[in-house]
């Protein structure tokens, strides 16, 4: 694994267990793909940072629990066949919630976990090829994928699903799901839309207009229709190819 300290900090929190790591690792693939695979393997969206270093790179955080992390992830050099990168994660947790056994432990099996995930090494290999001109057009065209990657959604064809769905709603299909607790039924009346809540708890909700319906689907589906891409959100055409896919008959 890279290398590793332990040491005590204040920050404005409070008095911390920190815990830093960095590791290497090689990638055919453009910093701006790299960043997504970083944050699906560490769970934290990463944004580009500006300036200040020598180094293209991103970084992000998140908060306890478990623990909390600040990522970076730098493009470190450009070769002919690939890229290195650099990753460095400080784990930190405030000192009253664990003992440091216990936060060393948390720490170390996370830092493994995406460490093996991502088949990163303590240093990069040779560097004897790297190129600066390969560096700053593999830069650009990071910058020019996130740019894209960022223009709005057309959002025709999601209404075009969402007013198939009520539609579907009207004409007595509906939405179902059930557990050991109760379940969740979501459908037409005749009149109003609804959702209806039974088991443990129990509720129903009526709702008079389309756009309270769809509100009220979006939410409802809204981690399962992301859940194989978390942390990222899928475009909201799939959050609703989705959601169509679970309509159930009667």
């Amino acid at each position: 694994m890279g290398a590793r300290t332990m040491e005590v900090s204040t920050r404005k929190n409070g008095e911390n267990w920190t815990m830093d790591y960095t590791a290497f690792f090689w990638r055919s693939s453009g910093p701006y793909k790299v960043k997504w695979d970083v944050e699906s393997a560490t769970g934290v969206l990463l944004a580009r940072d500006e300036g200040g270093t020598s180094r293209f790179g991103y970084s992000g955080s998140n908060r306890p629990p478990t623990l909390g992390h600040d990522v970076g992830l730098r493009f470190e050099a450009a070769l002919p066949d690939g890229n290195w990168y650099r990753l460095s994660i400080v784990g930190w947790v405030p000192k009253t919630w664990y003992t440091e056994a216990e936060f060393r432990a948390y720490a170390e099996r996370g830092f493994q976990h995406w460490t093996q995930v991502l088949k990163a090494s303590p240093e990069p290999g040779p560097l004897e090829s790297a190129s600066r001109a390969l560096y700053d057009s593999r830069v650009s065209d990071a910058v020019e994928e996130e740019r894209l990657a960022n223009q709005p959604e057309d959002m025709a064809p999601v209404r075009v699903i969402q007013q198939d769905v009520l539609a579907a709603l009207r004409n007595g299909r509906s939405f179902r799901t059930a557990h050991h607790e109760g379940g969740t039924d979501l459908g037409f009346n005749g009149k109003n839309f609804f959702r209806s809540t039974y088991g443990v708890e129990e509720s129903l909700v009526e709702f008079s207009s389309d756009d309270e319906m769809i509100d009220c689907l979006r939410q409802f589906y809204d981690w399962d229709s992301r859940k194989g891409t978390y942390p990222h959100r899928p475009p909201e055409l799939e959050v609703w190819e989705f959601i169509r896919g679970q309509l159930r008959q009667g």
